[in-house]
């Protein structure tokens, strides 16, 4: 993950899909993880962070157009979603809503050892995971003379459609057993 969020309604489905897959999920934190993107990782079974990595969380934001009665209808919403973030950082931490609504308050910022802390992580990555480039390789870029040598692109990207797929087509034909 290096995301600095986005849609709430996007990032809750990602969460949901992810917490609900039978595999176990690992959610590696490279650069930031902020707004949505440190809800979305929450559904992982384990979250690990670069140790330059950041997480931000922060109370839900809109930008609205609209007369007083439209506003106050936003502004319920917006009490909402934030109550339902609570409820799954609660989740993973065990704090009280009143202690992670002051942390959202306040737009507070992780480091990877804070986010530890928090207990909204689980370790900093172990550089010796190769693993974890497989997400930051998908997309070869630039012409470097010393990147790490591993399989293409192209083949670690069929290898993992391939896998999903058997993976969610197991999950699909036992689902009704």
């Amino acid at each position: 993950v290096n995301s600095g969020g986005g849609s709430v309604f996007s990032g809750v489905t990602i969460y949901e899909l992810l917490k609900n897959h039978p595999a176990k999920v690992t959610a590696y934190v490279e650069g930031v993880a902020a707004s949505i993107a440190s809800v979305i990782i929450m559904a992982a079974d384990e979250v690990v962070m670069g140790e330059g990595a950041m997480l931000m969380l922060h109370k839900p934001l809109v930008a609205v157009y609209g007369n007083a009665m439209e506003l106050e209808k936003m502004i319920d919403i917006l009490d909402k979603i934030e109550t339902q973030m609570l409820s799954i950082y609660a989740k993973r931490t065990k704090k009280s809503r009143v202690e992670l609504s002051k942390i959202l308050a306040d737009e507070t910022w992780f480091t990877a050892e804070q986010a530890i802390e928090a207990k909204l992580a689980d370790r900093i990555v172990d550089s010796s995971d190769e693993s974890r480039y497989l997400a930051a390789s998908i997309i070869e870029r630039g012409n470097f003379r010393n990147k790490p040598q591993m399989k293409s692109s192209d083949a670690l990207v069929k290898e993992k459609l391939k896998q999903l797929t058997n993976t969610a087509n197991t999950f699909l034909n036992n689902k009704g057993k």
